[in-house]
């Protein structure tokens, strides 16, 4: 969070209006347009700068309090963003929306979009061979709802369940690079350390509002038949969960058509300690994707198709039917090359 000015501090108008702004978003790193750079001030400058390894200056040298300063060119902002996500950080990027030319005093500027570790667009550093997955968790006394959504692909899927145990089994697979919770499951209760414990990896945020159980928007989206009935603790995470994105990316969310509902019984239970064992997608001393059994078979040729054998080992199938689907197209593959 960005450092307050003090009583003592006389602030420009500039300084003002990124404050007032900042105030918004106290949890974010603010991009504040300046010209041809992003500049970013006080505490956010501080940490953006170590992370980033750029210069931290001051403006206001000579006065009592200088005003810590760090900037980065607008035209090449994507690989600092690309790294501050890598840290886990949010960042707010605040565009002017008003000619310089035409403006009568201080420029009008507004945040235009929130980049989170789990709401990342391409051409921002992402891995094409895994999911961006962002989670939305909300929970009915012992019912818990989940949905699941990687935006530069528009994949959005949601389930439920009344397992703890179940609930972490998946939270597990899914890998999720940022997990939206309600804000009664944060800081000291037993849920948000455990949380925290075993994803120590993935960002844990607050949905930044009130949840409302009664209001569930998925307008536009193909649910299916009767989704919100047959799982409505999924459709609450599916609304909040859009609610979100929408909220963030203040823009159209035209990639996200549909949502895919999926239950968990279809597929193979595979607790921590299996998947760490069996060294699925990660080796088991050094966390890492080479030397795991996904790199060993992965020969794939494209991201779509790498995603697809990730998921597949993750979600073993255990229905016959569907196996013999999936042996038949790969026994089609093999026998009759022209098909691909």
């Amino acid at each position: 969070m960005a450092k307050q000015p003090t009583s003592n501090d006389v602030l420009t108008p500039m300084l003002r209006q990124y404050m007032q702004i900042k105030d918004q978003y106290p949890d974010s790193i603010l991009f504040f347009r300046l010209g041809d750079f992003y500049e970013m001030f006080y505490d956010d400058a501080k940490i953006a700068s170590h992370i980033l390894d750029i210069t931290l200056t001051s403006r206001n040298k000579n006065s009592a309090n200088p005003v810590p300063l760090c900037g980065i060119p607008y035209h090449s902002v994507e690989p600092y963003i690309a790294k501050l996500l890598e840290s886990g950080k949010k960042i707010a990027i605040c565009d002017q929306i008003e000619d310089p030319k035409f403006s009568k005093g201080i420029v009008k500027r507004d945040v235009t979009r929130v980049i989170t570790p789990g709401v990342v667009a391409d051409g921002l550093g992402l891995n094409s061979s895994s999911d961006n997955f962002l989670v939305g968790l909300v929970v009915d006394e012992n019912r818990w709802g989940i949905a699941i959504c990687d935006i530069s692909t528009g994949l959005f899927q949601a389930t439920e369940f009344d397992s703890t145990e179940v609930l972490f089994e998946e939270l597990l697979r899914i890998g999720a690079k940022e997990l939206l919770i309600d804000s009664g499951l944060t800081d000291g209760s037993g849920l948000s350390l455990l949380l925290k414990e075993k994803l120590p990896k993935t960002l844990i945020s607050r949905y930044p509002f009130k949840l409302n159980s009664e209001e569930i928007n998925l307008d536009g989206l193909d649910t299916g038949e009767k989704f919100a009935e047959r799982y409505p603790m999924a459709a609450r995470a599916a609304s909040y969960t859009l609610s979100y994105l929408r909220e963030t990316q203040k823009s159209s969310l035209g990639q996200i058509t549909s949502i895919q509902p999926y239950e968990i019984a279809s597929v193979m239970r595979l607790d921590e300690s299996t998947m760490r064992n069996l060294e699925l997608t990660k080796t088991l001393l050094e966390g890492d994707r080479e030397g795991s059994l996904l790199s060993t078979i992965d020969r794939t040729s494209t991201a779509v198709g790498a995603r697809k054998l990730r998921r597949w080992l993750l979600y073993p199938l255990r229905t016959p039917s569907k196996i013999d689907e999936r042996l038949d197209a790969v026994e089609r593959i093999m026998t009759e090359p022209e098909f691909l």
